[in-house]
């Protein structure tokens, strides 16, 4: 097989998202360039010159119903979510490019575009951080053990010590399945439409919970040779996760996070 290059990277992120935007525009659903790609849709019109993916978000009733009904849409793009691959252990779901093959963690996908649901919060910051904790718990606790996926460090003494713990936890902790339910499940009991506040849970954190207006008005944006739709109001997205976020990091740090390494089939 042969190794996805950089700039075949791109194309094929940029037409899977081209075919996002175009499944949304005919069904009316919203959707908003996320994370880096918005930061960089911003500052520099495109990808950041360093990075390697594309994030973009979706008010939960959009997403739902994207996840569902998108698959088909256009053969050469599968859906990967938990609902449909018993490898997947996310609680976002991922639309990549069926002609690639590219291996992270425990799940098997190609070149892909990452889509977050937002999510309603309510206003008592007590109860924003219980949310998190319940489903940092079971993220970090039950669904990585029920995974089996490890990247830690270990002697090679400690390997059988290591190998008995996980067969004494593992029925201890519910299926990757049910336990994926449950994190999103924490996520859905307050409704988008009626919850003051609206965020992302990524991973083990809670990104960008701001007024929920922020997330109901969107605007056209330029990013590489296209426009895609983007929030309105991307100066308070951006700087509540990134602060000053016109200005570049040092030298040092303008690297990529994913490292995303793909083949043709």
């Amino acid at each position: 097989m042969r190794e996805v290059n950089k700039i075949e990277l791109r194309e094929i992120q940029t037409d899977i998202l081209m075919s996002i935007h175009e499944f949304c525009e005919q069904q009316g659903l919203r959707y908003s360039l996320s994370y880096g790609t918005l930061l960089g849709a911003v500052r520099h019109k495109g990808y950041i010159p360093w990075d390697d993916d594309i994030d973009i978000m979706m008010p939960r009733p959009d997403y739902e119903e994207f996840r569902t009904t998108y698959p088909g849409f256009n053969p050469r793009y599968s859906v990967q979510s938990y609902h449909s691959d018993a490898s997947y252990w996310f609680s976002f779901i991922k639309v990549y490019d069926n002609r690639t093959l590219f291996v992270e963690s425990a799940a098997k996908n190609g070149v892909y575009v990452d889509i977050f649901p937002v999510d309603g919060f309510p206003e008592d910051q007590q109860e924003i951080n219980t949310i998190l904790m319940q489903a940092t718990k079971l993220l970090n606790h039950d669904l990585r053990w029920a995974t089996k996926e490890y990247r830690v460090n270990i002697k090679k003494n400690d390997i059988i010590l290591h190998f008995m713990k996980y067969l004494c936890r593992s029925p201890l902790v519910d299926s990757r399945l049910n336990t994926v339910k449950k994190i999103d499940e924490l996520f859905m009991n307050h409704t988008f439409k009626n919850s003051p506040l609206a965020g992302i849970f990524f991973f083990d954190r809670l990104s960008a919970v701001l007024p929920r207006r922020l997330y109901e008005n969107y605007k056209l944006i330029q990013f590489e040779n296209n426009t895609f739709y983007s929030i309105d109001n991307t100066h308070l997205f951006l700087e509540s996760l990134y602060g000053d976020y016109m200005k570049l990091p040092p030298v040092d740090q303008r690297i990529g996070h994913h490292n995303i390494i793909a083949y043709w089939l």
